[in-house]
């Protein structure tokens, strides 16, 4: 595993969920537990939506909760 591209995975994910100008913040407030959210599409991508590497936000995969089924 390459380190750098684990943080830059990271960056990713959580500019994916920062919310766009004038919309209100669905991240949790610092302190509360941690909940899946879907990530913000943006209202002026720096990428065409029709280019080869544009963002695709439509599809989302619901994954079991990590805390089910843990052991305690």
């Amino acid at each position: 595993m390459n380190p750098s591209l684990t943080i830059t995975a990271l960056a990713e994910r959580a500019m994916s969920l920062w919310p766009n100008r004038g919309e209100p913040d669905p991240r949790p407030a610092p302190g509360e537990p941690y909940r899946r959210l879907d990530p913000v599409a943006p209202h002026r991508p720096a990428v065409p939506a029709d280019a080869p590497a544009a963002l695709r936000t439509a599809r989302t995969i619901d994954l079991p909760d990590p805390r089910i089924g843990a052991r305690t």
